[in-house]
């Protein structure tokens, strides 16, 4: 069952991180931006996905407030 030591390690990152997943959702919650021009939500998200160690790449296709994120 290989699945389960990744639901394990899933499941742990999002207790580690659960501070601020809790504040990004709030965030965004509390400031809704237009679809394309979500400079606030997208520069929270690319930080808490680097403090999580992940790579992060800005400007994907050219979208100013895109990203794509790598382990």
């Amino acid at each position: 069952m290989p699945a389960m030591p990744a639901l394990a390690e899933f499941s742990e990152a999002i207790a580690r991180y659960e501070s601020d997943l809790r504040t990004l959702c709030a965030f965004i919650h509390g400031n809704p931006e237009l679809g394309l021009e979500e400079w606030r939500a997208a520069s929270m998200q690319v930080a808490i996905l680097k403090k999580m160690g992940f790579n992060v790449e800005t400007n994907v296709a050219g979208l100013p407030t895109s990203f794509k994120a790598t382990w």
